[in-house]
């Protein structure tokens, strides 16, 4: 009798044992995977809106500077309905949609999308955000600017930062 106790005993004991395993491995998996779409999708608005003594104050003065007609924002912006990147690459502003094709720089081909290195890292703001960036500024033109450790666009007297930086995450 006395066996068969301790052989159910050791049983109980290494079913529970099996269980917190499997247990635990699932929640690892469903945390891992959690991490990765937080991190492989942004979701919701990126960037914020400053006046320019705020932008200077916050990341002070603009070292680098190229600019873009407003207008042809506006436009990149309706053929880029989430996100939009930005960098300025030997001093000049380069543009990409979602997808990191090229819909602004200076060696554009019209009509043949381009596309940049994987591991260049651009800076990306909501599409909403620039639109807004527009209507506040109300400037025909819109700056693309490197300040000591961020790019900023500034139209008027607005400036948008608080961009996500491209790769780690992208849409």
């Amino acid at each position: 009798m006395r066996k068969i106790y301790l052989f159910d005993l050791l049983l109980v004991l290494a079913l529970c044992v099996s269980s917190n395993y499997s247990f635990s491995q699932t929640a690892n998996d469903s945390t891992k995977t959690s991490a990765v779409s937080d991190t492989a999708h942004i979701t919701g608005e990126v960037g914020k809106i400053y006046t320019k003594a705020e932008a200077d104050s916050l990341y002070g003065p603009i070292l680098t500077i190229d600019t873009i007609k407003t207008e042809d924002l506006s436009k990149f912006a309706e053929n880029s309905p989430k996100y939009m990147m930005f960098n300025l690459i030997e001093g000049k502003a380069y543009v990409l949609n979602a997808s990191r094709e090229v819909i602004s720089g200076p060696s554009l081909v019209v009509g043949k999308p381009q596309s940049v290195e994987p591991t260049k890292a651009f800076k990306l703001f909501s599409t909403g955000k620039i639109l807004e960036l527009i209507k506040q500024g109300g400037s025909d033109v819109t700056t693309v600017e490197i300040r000591s450790n961020v790019l900023t666009l500034t139209n008027g007297s607005s400036v948008l930062e608080k961009s996500s930086t491209c790769p780690p995450i992208c849409p």
